[in-house]
């Protein structure tokens, strides 16, 4: 492809124009012709067709990405569906804050402290928030009811169910990694707390220890064969360990100090804790799983509330901390370095996190009621590099029965070789009324759609993504009976003169709304270097 260049593999009509949309792609499993109304998926795509369209046409890089395009069928649905584990970006804190006034409730925030929502709101107080492995759930302490019970909700704070009864005071809920079961402690069978385990809707309510001293602050081990938890049987409190039906209840560590509420890591190798020092503040620090190897992760946290709270890849550690004058949440690496402060409100109270696991994703609608690139197109396009989806793009005729009309063609490799560019053509008859394009971003929301809008009489453009970073770079649009001359090379550097209507940049601007007669594009990222 080294010698073969852009327009040289293009009908002479579609040498007027070129939309270069940055993106990549993946493969599709739709039959060629979408039959009337049926649900076809292209990757994590996922469309409803209505009529016949062509064939799926693809077109891949060398650097593994590659783009997916259709049309000639009504796109009525477009549906993005992440699949997979997410990123830390898809993850939340529950924390409990007193800034509703004089009762705690139960909060969320992303976990860089943004979107903080109020999730509870009673009479009685509410903390001690414990997020379930897959995010479904939380599971959190109320005394709404006279007496503290453990309560569960959805991760948004709707469908909040009792699950335990009694007139004692339950505490400190976690979450089996299956989300089966939940630990708990409780005094209702002595004056001391004791570990107690549940079913998830809070069935079986079963004691799992038994001794005249406290017994407190449980947390499952990930493979949910073991709980480590507190207890001051041995004179203070120290971090303890048993299986999960009770059985073989040993003692890890040997400090001498006060340490209690453990945490244990899901990549299962490591177990955070609160040490409290007389005279000193409690300072969290981790230990392996046998109670080897502590480390000390803070030397002024101080701390209240429930225990610190590792994210779901182990790299990171929410807790709370009143270093700057009140409680507030902080997050660190699990190395202890970069503590940040991430709720920010000076003389609230806010404490006890609980860091979810990856949230389940929500499709996003693209194509559709209320969809990002419009609510019906005649086709579509769309890339992906590695897992990522990085651009989608939709265009549209101008009426209904000309959409069968429309046609998308692979044009080419690459402009050369070495480079990352991947161009396709859209043709239609009846002109093109739109083409809209959002570019994707990790978490799999789409930006703002971007509309350029098309010189009359627009019967067709080029859309080139650049497969190294999936952005859009630019557009140029052509029209009936219109031509270019051959181009010539300098370097990487191909120059195209004839008649182009539009020239337009990735944000959509046209930067040549009186047309131009000669573009030069970079063979090797399809970006436009120059018209006039």
């Amino acid at each position: 492809m080294t010698t073969k260049t852009l327009f040289s593999l293009l009908p002479l009509s579609l040498f007027m124009s070129v939309l270069i949309v940055g993106c990549s792609g993946s493969g599709t499993s739709l039959a060629p012709g979408g039959s009337p109304g049926t649900t076809q998926t292209f990757g994590p795509l996922t469309t409803r067709l209505v009529g016949a369209a062509q064939a799926p046409v693809t077109s891949s890089a060398a650097n593994g990405a590659n783009v997916t395009a259709l049309a000639g069928a009504l796109v009525d649905q477009l549906t993005l569906n992440l699949q997979g584990p997410g990123t830390l970006s898809d993850t939340k804190i529950a924390f409990v804050s007193e800034r509703s006034g004089f009762n705690s409730e139960i909060y969320s925030m992303n976990m860089d402290g943004t979107s903080q929502t109020r999730l509870t709101s009673s009479v009685g107080s509410e903390t001690y928030p414990s997020w379930s492995r897959d995010g479904a759930k939380i599971a959190f302490v109320s005394s709404r009811d006279s007496s503290f019970e453990i309560y569960s909700m959805n991760a948004d704070g709707t469908g909040q169910t009792r699950l335990t009864n009694n007139a004692a005071a339950d505490f400190s809920p976690s979450w089996s990694p299956d989300g089966s079961k939940i630990a708990f402690q409780s005094d209702r069978d002595s004056s001391t707390n004791e570990i107690y385990v549940m079913n998830a809707d809070g069935t079986s309510q079963t004691r799992l220890t038994s001794n005249t001293t406290n017994d407190f602050s449980p947390s499952w081990s990930p493979d949910g064969s073991k709980i480590v938890f507190t207890s001051a049987r041995d004179d203070h409190y120290q971090i303890y360990v048993m299986n999960s039906d009770g059985t073989n209840q040993t003692r890890l560590n040997s400090s001498g100090e006060s340490d209690h509420s453990p945490s244990w890591s899901p990549d299962g190798f490591r177990i955070a804790f609160k040490r409290a020092r007389i005279g000193v503040s409690a300072d969290i620090y981790t230990m392996e799983m046998d109670g080897s190897g502590e480390i000390r992760l803070t030397t002024n946290a101080t701390t209240t509330g429930n225990a610190p709270s590792w994210s779901p890849d182990s790299s990171k550690i929410a807790f709370e901390s009143n270093r700057d004058g009140n409680y507030e949440i902080y997050s660190m690496s699990s190395k202890g370095y970069g503590p940040t402060n991430l709720t920010r409100l000076p003389s609230i109270a806010d404490y006890s996190a609980s860091w979810s696991g990856y949230l389940p994703r929500t499709p996003r609608t693209l194509i559709g009621s209320a969809g990002t690139l419009g609510t019906a197109a005649a086709g579509f396009l769309f890339g992906q590099k590695g897992r990522r989806v990085t651009t989608v793009v939709a265009f549209d005729t101008p009426t209904a029965a000309s959409r069968t009309g429309a046609r998308v063609i692979n044009q080419s490799a690459p402009f050369n070789d070495l480079g990352s560019n991947l161009i396709f053509s859209i043709t239609t008859s009846a002109g093109l009324s739109s083409i809209r394009y959002a570019d994707i971003n990790e978490a799999g929301v789409p930006g703002g759609a971007i509309n350029p809008v098309l010189p009359a009489g627009t019967t067709g453009a080029l859309v080139s993504f650049d497969a190294y970073d999936g952005t859009v770079t630019s557009i140029v649009a052509y029209a009936a009976n219109r031509s270019v001359s051959t181009p010539t090379r300098s370097g990487n550097h191909a120059t195209y003169t004839g008649g182009f209507s539009a020239i337009f940049d990735g944000a959509g601007k046209n930067l040549a709304s009186q047309g131009a007669k000669s573009i030069t594009l970079d063979e090797m990222t399809g970006k436009l270097v120059s018209f006039k």
